[in-house]
């Protein structure tokens, strides 16, 4: 079920309490999608979401876009959400998180909460979780908030650990304090620090959308957690990079045989440079770089600003490897395009790759969004 409020249209009209009463009453499961609007008059929204809370204990799913007004409604939910097995939580707006100083505690108590997102783009709100219980959780927030929760998930299988609103500087590690992470196999990092504190045999899928102008240390840094971890890289997805560390990583890390690609805003340049190193040049004996990688992904969310990216150098790269000698690349490749997708002659050319044996995978609008959040790690509804 899935409610959208609206400050131009009464909620009521599209959502009449009687109606949403009986699909409420008929539901064996609930999987609700909430979307409340802090400029909309919080009455209606408030009325409505009671009656969805009077169905609390049959939550599965949350998916829950708050407003200032919902906030402590929320917060008295606590104990009575027995069946809640996912949610995910955002503000709508800074307006959203005014007058908000205290915890939201309603979902410690939830004794089947395996999944949560916590979107925090605004102001950091502290959320108490169940983390001894958690497979999977995305959460904005301070380091010390992410290594209190990370000490107690042990069962973590994927983790997207967005270090936000950091007021104090990374202590130095001790020993003794390193978090073991044994089920963790899908990591998305914001700074190449976070590696310094945890030890992650399982981590085979590594996602980094930092901007840091010492390649070194970020080499360095996974180098020595990869060491510790006893673990083996094969997937690398880039969010927001620069080009020499990306390529350092590469060059250093030989396990990494899949390398994705997702465009952030505004890092067009960073993109195009990565790809031209990439492309292996026709001069004979032009060294290639990361010869290992057997596939090399690009992934486009779809923005007004989008046309600065040059399509053709992601196929002219692609076509390079996978014509030269010596090259593991070329068994496959992945385009996605969350728009209508990329120009014609991209497309044909990428169309002519896969006549010729390349197992490519051509996927643009829902799907490729979809497979973008995966990636990186985003809350999947």
């Amino acid at each position: 079920m899935t409610i959208f409020c609206d400050r131009q249209l009464d909620p009521f009209s599209l959502y009449p309490l009687a109606m949403l009463e009986t699909q409420l009453a008929r539901a064996l499961r609930l999987n609700l999608h909430f979307f409340g609007c802090q400029e909309a008059n919080p009455e209606p929204q408030l009325r409505i979401f009671r009656c969805l809370a009077w169905h609390s204990s049959r939550w599965e799913e949350l998916s829950l876009q708050l407003t200032s007004a919902l906030f402590p409604l929320l917060c008295s939910l606590r104990g009575d959400v027995p069946s809640l097995r996912k949610i995910f939580i955002q503000w709508d707006g800074p307006k959203a998180q005014s007058g908000v100083d205290s915890t939201l505690d309603f979902l410690e108590t939830a004794p089947s909460l395996i999944d949560v997102g916590i979107y925090n783009e605004y102001r950091f709100i502290p959320v108490s979780l169940p983390a001894q219980q958690l497979t999977r959780y995305q959460y904005d927030g301070p380091w010390k908030t992410h290594r209190d929760i990370l000490k107690q998930a042990r069962n973590l299988v994927e983790a997207r650990i967005s270090v936000q609103f950091n007021d104090s500087p990374f202590p130095p590690p001790q020993p003794s304090e390193i978090i073991e992470l044994p089920c963790l196999s899908h990591a998305y990092l914001t700074t190449p620090r976070v590696f310094d504190y945890i030890q992650a045999p399982a981590l085979d899928d590594l996602v980094l959308s930092v901007k840091e102008r010492h390649e070194s240390s970020i080499v360095g840094s996974l180098q020595s957690f990869i060491n510790r971890s006893s673990c083996t890289i094969r997937r690398l997805c880039l969010s927001s990079f620069t080009a020499p560390s990306a390529i350092a990583i590469l060059q250093a890390i030989s396990s990494i045989t899949e390398l994705r690609i997702v465009v952030a805003e505004y890092d067009f340049q960073g993109v195009r440079t990565l790809l031209e190193n990439l492309t292996v040049a026709e001069a004979l004996g032009s060294a290639i770089v990361a010869s290992q990688l057997r596939c090399i992904s690009l992934g486009c969310p779809m923005r007004g600003d989008d046309m600065h990216l040059d399509y053709g150098l992601y196929l002219g790269m692609v076509k390079s490897r996978w014509k030269a000698d010596h090259c593991a690349l070329t068994k496959s490749a992945v385009f996605l395009h969350s728009g209508p997708g990329p120009d014609a002659v991209t497309r044909s050319g990428l169309d002519q790759l896969r006549e010729e044996g390349m197992d490519l995978l051509l996927l643009v609008g829902e799907e490729a969004s979809d497979v973008m959040d995966y990636w990186l790690c985003h809350a999947r509804y």
